[in-house]
C-alpha cells in the first residue's frame, strides 16, 4: 500500500503517485500518525475531569463531606483552561 502525505502530516491511502493531490507527497511506507494538537489534549483532560463530578460527588460537596474534593477538581479544570 502507498500513501499521500500532506504538509501537516495527515495521510491517506493511494494506489499510485498520480493519486496525490496538490500539496501531498507520495510515500511507499506508512507515515506515523499526525500529532494531536496540545489544545485537543487539554480539552480531553478537562472533559475527563468534568466526568468525575457525579451526582453523588455533588451531594457530598453540598453536605460538606467531600473533604474539598470538588474544589480540587474545579481548580484543576480552571488551571487547564488557562493553558488554552
Amino acid at each position: 500500500m502507498s500513501y499521500a502525505v500532506n504538509s501537516v502530516g495527515a495521510w491517506r491511502a493511494v494506489t499510485s503517485p498520480e493519486d496525490c493531490l496538490e500539496g501531498e507527497t507520495y510515500s511507499e511506507q506508512q507515515p506515523p500518525p499526525a500529532p494531536i494538537p496540545a489544545a485537543e489534549i487539554v480539552q480531553q483532560k478537562i472533559a475527563e475531569l468534568e466526568a468525575t463530578v457525579t451526582t453523588s460527588r455533588l451531594m457530598d460537596a453540598v453536605l460538606g463531606t467531600d473533604g474539598g474534593w470538588l474544589q480540587g477538581v474545579q481548580k484543576q479544570i480552571a488551571d487547564l483552561k488557562k493553558t488554552l
